[in-house]
């Protein structure tokens, strides 16, 4: 099941963001002091209270290019990628030297799934700032998603190079070891993370997959629960026992009940949205002998797919279901 990956920590984001900013104005006039508002108000999430800020310090100087990156970060804070990069585009525009902008534009790219032009961004922030290692972790995450994990891990290790103590890089590379099946060097790396950030759940999270891909199914169930504990809000750890229970190989692991009980938690916390938990409780119920129910559940999986091979393995595992077969992990 999939591992926890985000083009950046909202809240490592931010607070550079912040600093940014505040680097940038010159507190001596008004368009400035909108800004340092909008900033603030971003600080705590009230976007369109920053956004306000930064339409004022705009229609005061309207070539104020840290005016538009702010209300970018804002527009992306909402969830409109479109204005936000149109933002970040404007700015970058006013202020060409502007490496966060093309770093910030890069994720918003990212977001709306366009990694080559988020990689060609990605690339422009390093290029004016060679040793900014946000936009290294970010390219990373990007050439990732498109499966290039070499040239992935190749950023991370430079993140980790330039700033050692840069958590969410070991986790990052510890996902791209993970998905070339390298697991030893994966649990390093999120062994790694839980040093550095020991209440981080994604990192247990993670580690708990890796262990559970080695078939070290107590570690695995471990480092899920302590990711329940720690974050009992998070739907991957939930998703992650629940795949275990209705699926593994090891017939003395597996529990149909339980199994329903955490993949329908998971689905919850995702809101009933997530493809991932929605196979995962269709997985769960099979285990548990309610095979209409599990074809329910991965027929509404199979409609929200978009990858192929996502799609292939969703059509095999209906099969099994309607042959009122569970479906088991391979050794």
């Amino acid at each position: 099941m999939s591992h926890t990956t985000s083009l950046l920590s909202g809240l490592v984001l931010l607070a550079l963001v912040l600093m940014f900013v505040f680097a940038y104005v010159n507190p001596g006039a008004a368009q400035n002091r909108c800004v340092k508002r909008g900033a603030a108000w971003e600080h705590k999430k009230e976007y369109d209270k920053a956004i306000a800020e930064y339409n004022e310090a705009i229609r005061l100087d309207p070539t104020y290019a840290a005016a538009y990156y702010g209300r970018a970060i804002a527009w992306r804070g909402k969830q409109e990628y479109g204005k936000a990069m149109a933002d970040y585009t404007e700015a970058i525009r006013l202020d060409p030297k502007l490496a966060w902008a093309y770093n910030d534009r890069g994720i918003a790219r990212g977001m709306n799934g366009d990694y080559d032009k988020a990689i060609a961004d990605f690339d422009e922030a390093i290029r004016l700032e060679p040793r900014f290692a946000l936009a290294y972790n970010n390219r990373g995450n990007a050439l990732n998603f498109k499966k290039n994990y070499d040239k992935a891990i190749a950023d991370y290790s430079e993140v980790i190079r330039l700033d050692p103590g840069f958590p969410l890089a070991y986790n990052n590379r510890g996902n791209a070891w993970s998905d070339k099946k390298e697991y030893d060097k994966a649990i390093a790396d999120y062994n790694e993370v839980i040093r550095l950030i020991p209440k981080y759940a994604a990192a247990y999270n993670n580690r708990g997959n890796a262990w559970r891909a080695k078939k070290n199914y107590d570690k695995a169930i471990a480092d899920y629960k302590e990711a329940i504990r720690l974050d009992p809000t998070f739907a991957p750890p939930y998703n992650g026992l629940a795949w275990l229970r209705a699926t593994c190989p090891d017939e003395s692991w597996r529990d149909g009940t339980r199994a329903v009980e955490a993949a329908t938690r998971a689905c919850e916390l995702s809101e009933w949205k997530a493809t991932y938990t929605s196979s995962t409780l269709a997985a769960a119920y099979a285990e548990a002998g309610n095979f209409d129910k599990a074809v329910e559940w991965q027929e509404k999986a199979n409609k929200l797919y978009t990858e192929a091979e996502d799609r292939r393995k969703g059509e095999e595992w209906l099969k099994l279901y309607k042959e009122k077969k569970p479906y088991r992990e391979k050794e």
